[in-house]
């Protein structure tokens, strides 16, 4: 990090000699005014790993030796800019994450999105198989992030995620600022470097080794007073490690959409007490909501207008009456509605919060976004509980704590 730092300052001084140059007008000519912009372009390929910064338009004026200066002084104070932030960044994560918004920043989607193309293209050159389980697993959850298919110059998964973090960079830039550890922020960045480049080594670097999902001891504590909500409780796995984990318990809710999930979730609970079982979904309506049954899949039903069948929704404001103290979710993409749905008790209550992040792009950001609106109190953290070597970047979880 300091090395690149000092390389660049190095780099800033030699380019600041070049002004000099115009203090003699009758040298510079259309050769020096183009060996001057291949000069800019190699730097900015080393400083923002693109051809040039975005509104700094260098080749329009390269036949214009009074216009060129200009421009060629306004992007040096870009770059000179960008220098002094990189070395007031304390640690490494801080200097990687912020070079990765540059580079965002200064390229292009097109650009951006034929790198991460390519990318990919080298991992379905070197292991086919791997390539082949990816598009299959993407191809299946397309409705959550888009499709996938090089051979036939499918790239929308690609291009989605792209746009995502091209039009949100501010959205990014806040929720990276306002994580409260650093292993929360190297997760997020994990991520997007991830969607961007495939580094399924560098994303295996941020898997949690130590603790359950959802039950990180660093960063929450449970006592005898607690009252759980289960809001995705499959067949009772998240509910068990809970009751593992901690041990005492007020109350739990577990809401469980699925007829054959609530069967396994009641049998695997039986003989806790103090469990209240709720077969619908929650939402930020009371109703009735059609669903899509993945028949030996239930893990991945999800809420849908055109789906299959059709069942009770409900609002966890109206649907529990008494303070809850931590809501856990992971509800195949319809978290975003269930905390609107629970937006009193997030705000009166202040419950721990455990709500899955990964299931839309744009629930990276949007989800913690929410957790504050409702509770600017809230401390944010993420952890990522992906399995190791895993082609899916998924199983993220967004933790707001009071």
């Amino acid at each position: 990090m300091r090395q690149e730092i000092a390389q660049l300052e190095n780099i800033l001084k030699s380019l600041q000699k070049i002004n000099l140059v115009f203090q003699q007008p009758q040298n510079v000519n259309g050769g020096l005014i183009r060996e001057i912009l291949n000069t800019v372009e190699e730097v900015n390929k080393e400083v923002f790993g693109c051809r040039k910064l975005p509104d700094i338009f260098l080749e329009e004026c390269k036949d214009n030796a009074v216009s060129f200066q200009e421009q060629y002084e306004r992007w040096l104070g870009e770059l000179f800019g960008e220098v002094q932030c990189r070395k007031a960044l304390p640690t490494k994560i801080d200097y990687d994450f912020h070079v990765f918004l540059s580079h965002v920043a200064a390229a292009g989607e097109e650009v951006l999105a034929e790198e991460a193309a390519v990318c990919l293209e080298r991992i379905r050159q070197s292991d086919r198989n791997y390539y082949e389980n990816m598009k299959r697993i993407y191809n299946n959850y397309a409705h959550f992030w888009g499709t996938l298919d090089l051979e036939n110059g499918d790239i929308n998964l690609i291009t989605n995620r792209v746009h995502e973090i091209k039009s949100h960079l501010k959205d990014f830039r806040w929720l990276y600022d306002n994580l409260a550890d650093y292993r929360s922020k190297k997760v997020l960045y994990g991520i997007l470097r991830y969607w961007l480049t495939f580094d399924d080594e560098y994303k295996s670097s941020i898997k949690e080794n130590n603790f359950d999902d959802y039950y990180d001891f660093d960063i929450l504590s449970c006592n005898e007073g607690e009252c759980l909500v289960d809001l995705g409780a499959y067949n009772g796995d998240s509910t068990l490690s809970f009751i593992d984990n901690f041990g005492v318990y007020k109350r739990i809710y577990c809401y469980e959409m699925t007829a054959s999930s609530m069967e396994k979730l009641q049998k695997r609970l039986e003989g806790f007490d103090n469990i209240v079982y709720r077969q619908v979904a929650a939402g930020n309506v009371n109703g009735s909501v059609h669903m899509t049954d993945f028949e030996g899949n239930s893990f991945s039903n999800t809420v849908n207008p055109q789906g299959n069948k059709e069942i009770p929704m409900v609002k966890l404001d109206d649907d529990i009456s008494e303070p809850v103290t931590f809501i856990k979710m992971d509800i195949e993409g319809s978290e975003v509605e269930a905390l609107k749905g629970a937006e009193r008790h997030i705000r009166e209550d202040k419950p721990k919060l455990a709500v899955c992040s990964y299931h839309n792009n744009h629930h990276i950001y949007e989800i913690p976004k929410l957790m504050r609106e409702y509770n600017p109190e809230y401390k944010l953290y993420m952890r990522y509980n992906g399995p190791m070597n895993h082609v899916l970047t998924s199983e993220f979880v967004t933790f707001a704590i009071p």
